[in-house]
């Protein structure tokens, strides 16, 4: 827990000079108080490979279970732009970054809808075009949302993309999250 802690007090020093949404990230760092603790972890593989693990880190306090106890059910609530979350994601396997790009925009067309599609793509392009480098095995991918302060994603210690629209974050979370999840959701939200 103490190490979770630490990771994420780092990672908000290290977001101090990117600018995010409604508050300066100064801002954020100085009003967050989000402790977060691993509610699962699940891996994607294809055939008989495991090409990465990936665990969910959810804040300690109740706000996620509170929303999911008021009938919108605990993926919706997780993936509510009110909730810190974070995706922690361990490549075991070499991927290329061409494969990596049609990855991510397939499961990102997947969980928007036609309208969604229209408006985030271009953001989606962004993302896409700041993956210029194939993956190896060992490396790291953290997806992090600060409500107030944005999306952020972080590969081996590099910042790829901050983002502060609240619907492209909630899409790209629900690759992993939402109904057409490319892994074992109920797992990585805990339930196993």
């Amino acid at each position: 827990m103490r190490a979770v802690r630490r990771c994420c007090a780092l990672l908000l020093l290290v977001f101090t000079s990117f600018g995010y949404g409604e508050q300066s990230q100064q801002e954020c760092v100085r009003n967050a108080v989000y402790s977060l603790e691993k509610a699962g972890e699940t891996t994607r593989s294809f055939l008989f490979f495991t090409i990465y693990e990936l665990a969910l880190y959810l804040p300690t306090s109740s706000a996620e279970k509170e929303a999911a106890n008021e009938g919108a059910g605990f993926a919706a609530a997780v993936l509510s732009p009110r909730v810190a979350k974070q995706l922690q994601l361990r490549y075991t396997r070499d991927l290329s970054a061409e494969r990596v790009r049609k990855v991510l925009r397939k499961g990102f067309r997947e969980n928007a809808t036609p309208q969604a599609w229209r408006n985030q793509e271009a953001r989606l392009n962004a993302l896409l075009a700041s993956i210029h480098h194939d993956i190896e095995a060992g490396d790291a991918l953290w997806l992090d949302w600060q409500p107030g302060c944005g999306l952020s994603l972080i590969y081996n210690g590099e910042m790829l993309l901050s983002e502060s629209d609240a619907e492209f974050s909630r899409i790209l979370f629900s690759i992993w999250l939402g109904d057409h999840s490319v892994v074992d959701r109920a797992a990585l939200m805990g339930a196993n």
